[in-house]
């Protein structure tokens, strides 16, 4: 009997294998490793140090990037770190992690603080860090990771891409970089100082309102509080600054204490407990319309046989907004800066037979000019010959 049931459970395992195995090429094909986490800290180092565990923290970046294999992800505690990161084409996220004393702050005088040469792609992630003092904040050779909520500063150039590289770069803030903010790429839902014509919809280009930029103190100033770890309170300023509640409004804010707009900030301490705290303010475009542009005595309104209407929600408690703008495919098309119909807008359309699809975003503007932008929405019209006609 114990023969037999040996025997059985043999089987089972090898027919077990076997099912997991199974792969296009018919080779054996193993589990695929759970990821890891590696902690790094250089305040809190041990000698036998694996880093897998805060306790057993490593004192480098590139220690713990070394030590990684895909999927793997670091946390980096506050800190200045002086080296030079290279990825070595690892799909890996390497986030700071802020505390009381602020996020990781990453230097290499004179070198690129980050290398990714290897063909990283989106699933290379670097998040929540300062980079500053370097030649080059961030080097990329045809690679195309994800890099959001980062502070750039003070750099030769702040992101350089050579080759095909293509970055998603998002809820950023890049200033008082000597030469180039960014050189061969483009951000989204960022501040940058020299901002291009061409990415003047999704960015801004406004002062940050740094605390103490001149001391590496990145944090944002904000009329709703924002925390100094010196004294362990929350203190408020008399400005706010544009990157509060000014980042990607698809992005996760869910970390950012409250009030915090329903909006992630830009920079280094956005969606962490210690970013700053923000007004309320959302904008949203609930209603759009796409038809003919006849007026009632069905003569052309603009000259052209089709016009497009938005109308924005803008919600907020504290600021003041004295215009809304409407972009379609990053063109302006319309605003409205009375709001006596609500806010809303209408233009002509210069449209063939055929089937459309246009990103429509609606931009409020407060009387600091900040603009805040809603979430792209998608617009969709036919308009090719059918029984009924009509847009939506």
């Amino acid at each position: 009997m114990k023969r037999t049931k040996a025997l059985f459970g043999c089987g089972g395992v090898v027919l077990f294998v076997v099912c997991l195995g199974l792969a296009q090429d018919g080779g054996f094909a193993p589990p695929q490793p759970v990821s890891r986490i590696f902690y790094v800290d250089q305040c809190c180092v041990c000698e036998d140090g694996d880093g897998l565990s805060p306790d057993h923290a490593l004192g480098t970046i590139q220690a713990a990037i070394d030590l990684a294999r895909h999927r793997d992800r670091v946390f980096v505690a506050a800190g200045t770190y002086v080296e030079s990161l290279d990825l070595k084409g690892k799909a890996i996220t390497i986030k700071g992690v802020a505390g009381r004393l602020g996020v990781p702050i990453l230097k290499a005088t004179g070198q690129s603080a980050v290398q990714m040469l290897s063909g990283e792609d989106s699933s290379t992630v670097l998040q929540n860090m300062v980079i500053c003092e370097s030649l080059i904040g961030i080097s990329l050779v045809d690679s195309a990771p994800t890099l959001q909520n980062l502070t750039v500063v003070k750099c030769g150039i702040g992101v350089l891409g050579l080759g095909q590289s293509d970055p998603t770069i998002n809820s950023c803030i890049l200033w008082n970089n000597s030469l180039e903010d960014l050189a061969g790429v483009t951000a989204y839902y960022s501040n940058i100082e020299r901002l291009s014509d061409a990415s003047k919809l999704y960015n801004l280009s406004l002062d940050p309102l740094f605390v103490d930029s001149k001391n590496n103190d990145f944090r944002l100033r904000t009329v709703e509080g924002r925390y100094e770890w010196a004294i362990d309170q929350w203190l408020y300023d008399e400005q706010t600054s544009p990157c509060v509640n000014g980042g990607d409004p698809a992005m996760d804010y869910s970390q950012e204490p409250n009030p915090n707009g329903g909006r992630i900030n830009m920079g280094a301490f956005g969606n962490t407990l210690y970013a700053s705290m923000g007004p309320d303010l959302s904008v949203g475009v609930p209603l759009t319309r796409l038809g003919f542009g006849f007026n009632a005595d069905n003569v052309s309104e603009f000259g052209l046989p089709w016009a497009m209407s938005a109308s924005a929600e803008v919600i907020t408690t504290t600021r003041q907004i004295v215009s809304v703008e409407f972009y379609l495919d990053g063109v302006l098309m319309g605003q409205d800066g009375s709001a006596r119909d609500g806010w809303t807008a209408r233009w002509p359309m210069d449209l063939e037979e055929g089937v459309y699809q246009f990103e429509l975003v609606a931009v409020a503007v407060d009387t600091d000019g900040i603009r805040s932008l809603s979430e792209p929405k998608i617009v969709e019209f036919d308009n090719r010959p059918r029984t009924g006609g009509g847009g939506r």
